[in-house]
């Protein structure tokens, strides 16, 4: 703006000459080296915005911007000014937001009862219910595969159970054996072609 507005006689008659708004901005940006936002900008300011109140304003804006720009830079090449601004602001929120601590500190760590406390979390996150997907591939391998974070289901794919992981897969083999197992505690194991795969709702 302050660059228009330091020629802004000859931006006017730039403007008057051209034929289109389009030409109006290849003009300004060919003859004043503007940007093209800057040569849109000038091109959507009103006629009230010539004036010299208005024109005073925004040099005065600009000095502004300069002034706080050196101050900030004399602060960030200055560690020692840093960190005086840091004191200050330690300060500030002191003053502003500081009061008598509400809760009591204790000696006996045994109050806190932190692992009992872990303990209660985790047996809380342990049966958190989420969709999950039982997927038996071509070589008879089964993966738990969460709705929520999947992407894609693999090729290769025989067979897709929609279920949850608190739910369980029971797995009876070819040799009598029966595999109980949750699905949130499944990892992955490869079944014999000839297994039988039986699925139970807990």
């Amino acid at each position: 703006m302050k660059k228009a507005v330091d020629v802004i006689d000859a931006v006017i008659e730039t403007i008057k000459k051209s034929e289109t708004k389009q030409d109006a901005k290849d003009n300004l940006i060919k003859k004043f080296d503007f940007s093209e936002m800057q040569a849109e900008y000038i091109l959507m300011m009103r006629l009230q915005s010539l004036v010299g109140l208005e024109i005073k304003k925004v040099i005065d804006e600009i000095e502004e911007k300069k002034k706080l720009i050196e101050e900030l830079q004399a602060i960030i090449d200055h560690p020692e000014k840093l960190d005086g601004v840091i004191k200050d602001e330690i300060k500030y929120m002191k003053k502003q937001y500081g009061d008598e601590r509400k809760t009591e500190l204790s000696q006996d760590l045994s109050v806190y009862n932190v692992s009992g406390s872990l303990k209660a979390f985790m047996d809380a996150a342990d049966k958190v219910k989420e969709d999950v997907i039982v997927r038996i591939g071509n070589d008879y391998g089964v993966r738990i595969l969460y709705q929520s974070r999947i992407q894609a289901i693999p090729d290769e794919t025989m067979d897709l159970i929609y279920t949850h992981n608190q739910d369980k897969l029971i797995v009876i083999t070819d040799i009598g054996e029966l595999v109980v197992q949750r699905l949130k505690d499944f990892g992955s194991i490869l079944m014999k072609q000839n297994a039988i795969n039986l699925k139970e709702q807990f």
